[in-house]
């Protein structure tokens, strides 16, 4: 059985064995892949686990020291849904999310589209903590991704700045600070979920429409899906607190 370990924002997992000697751990980096030998043999799940954790701690020491220290990073995906999510089903996928993003120093938001059971996220945080966590997103049985994106730090600050440079409907972005790195777009946000009503009320219903076909499409790829996401996300973050989302 895995179980999933975060130390300093870096996703590990651990699995328990039990063979004729005793029980004994073994763990797996979802950041970079590393996979460790057994921990030792112990009377009992919980001696293995804890030398599995000691080994995890030199591992993140040597490997990762400074996980949380990383620029702000952004990333989205879309994936599709093995079965149908109810309602219930989505608004407690989000509430999970949400509690482990709180440790994890990620924030952003998810929608679904009911017509195509397919699921759109962006997360944004630092770069080693958000790749690990789409690791563990990917290996979640209950959908399969269909495209990543990665979205560079020039690429968001552009962005950001060509949002702030002119209207959308009436609406004026508001400008980004000048250590726009360092800003996210949803602070806020452990993980909210934006239905395909919400996006209607903001009168983003075009928008999120082309984002979500798009990320079904993994050979469009490139500039187009970037921009597209981008241009959705800043949108969403401009309107979001006037529409009391």
């Amino acid at each position: 059985m895995a179980t999933a370990y975060q130390l300093d924002g870096v996703i590990y997992s651990i699995a328990s064995h039990r063979d004729s000697q005793g029980h004994f751990a073994t763990w797996k980096c979802m950041t970079c892949g590393t996979a460790g030998g057994k921990s030792g043999v112990y009377a009992d799940e919980h001696g293995a686990a804890e030398a599995a954790r000691s080994l995890i701690a030199d591992h993140q020491a040597r490997n990762h020291p400074t996980a949380h220290e990383g620029r702000l990073f952004s990333l989205a995906y879309g994936s599709q849904a093995v079965m149908p999510f109810s309602r219930t089903a989505l608004d407690e996928l989000a509430e999970h999310a949400a509690a482990k993003n709180g440790l994890l120093d990620v924030t952003g938001y998810l929608t679904y589209d009911v017509d195509f059971e397919t699921f759109f996220q962006f997360l944004e945080g630092p770069q080693l903590v958000v790749e690990g966590l789409m690791n563990v997103i990917s290996a979640d049985a209950r959908h399969r991704v269909l495209n990543v994106v990665h979205i560079s730090e020039a690429e968001r600050q552009f962005a950001a700045a060509s949002a702030a440079a002119k209207l959308t409907t009436g609406l004026k972005a508001d400008p980004m600070p000048s250590n726009a790195e360092s800003q996210r777009m949803f602070s806020t946000w452990r993980m909210k979920l934006v239905t395909r009503n919400d996006f209607e009320v903001m009168n983003m219903g075009e928008i999120v429409a082309d984002v979500l076909a798009s990320m079904r499409k993994p050979e469009l790829g490139g500039e187009y899906v970037t921009d597209a996401i981008l241009q959705l996300s800043n949108q969403l973050r401009d309107r979001a607190s006037l529409a009391s989302l």
